[in-house]
């Protein structure tokens, strides 16, 4: 019988080792599986009753869950509903959001890393290699190592033109990550909602102009998703 690994197309295989080799997520899925493991069976119950009613109630009533502050009274509202007090909601509450944060951030930064970074690295280019080796160079000791045994010197000329400032290292535009991350919170918002939040952050952009650059997006992942897992010629 097949392992989960050997099963997976080769992108599944990235996403499921960045995952493994996060910390950050490694950490926040350990102290919620403690704290799951912890509790009564009674508690557990009344947790999955919860978020069951959550996710359910969400979706009919999500237009008027416009803030902050009423997206927190209105958690609080249901968890009373089903009973479950104060001490064990906040215990649940404290490694659920952390878990939750850690996700959002995955999967955003996996989603932009297949649309803008991922198509240059199919093609051979070396900036994006170089932008990702530039972020953090303990972590990108490895992929250095690989580059300086293939001899790849446009690689280097990259990687030190992205560490003296002469090109932008960031990987992401900053309007895309706060776009994309309200797609990965709710992928089915609608652009209207989109808009309002992008403009919150300082953005202005029109709901078509969301669209078009949604679109983009998803297009790109789905494209360079599909030709890393291509078969790759002999």
């Amino acid at each position: 019988m097949n392992s989960p690994q050997m099963d997976m197309l080769p992108s599944e295989k990235i996403d499921a080792r960045f995952v493994d080799s996060s910390p950050e997520i490694q950490s926040a899925i350990k102290k919620y599986n403690d704290f799951w493991g912890a509790l009564s069976d009674a508690e557990r119950a009344k947790l999955k009753k919860l978020h069951k009613m959550l996710v359910r109630n969400v979706k009919r009533d999500r237009a008027w869950i416009t803030s902050d502050d009423r997206a927190d009274y209105y958690i609080r509202k249901t968890a009373e509903e089903v009973h479950v007090d104060r001490e064990l909601f906040d215990r649940w509450w404290s490694v659920l959001v952390p878990l939750m944060s850690m996700r959002v951030r995955f999967e955003t930064s996996r989603a932009l890393t297949w649309a803008k970074i991922a198509p240059g690295i199919l093609q051979g280019d070396s900036l994006p290699e170089a932008k990702l080796a530039a972020q953090n160079l303990k972590v990108g000791a490895d992929p250095i190592s690989m580059e300086a045994k293939r001899d790849n010197r446009r690689f280097f000329i990259e990687l030190g033109k992205c560490l003296s400032g002469e090109i932008k290292p960031e990987l992401f535009d900053d309007m895309d990550w706060d776009l994309v991350r309200i797609l990965c919170i709710n992928p089915s918002t609608t652009a209207k909602d989109a808009v309002r939040k992008l403009e919150k952050k300082g953005w202005h952009i029109t709901e078509e102009a969301f669209r078009v650059r949604k679109q983009r997006l998803r297009r790109a992942i789905v494209a360079a998703r599909k030709a890393y897992d291509q078969p790759k010629k002999a």
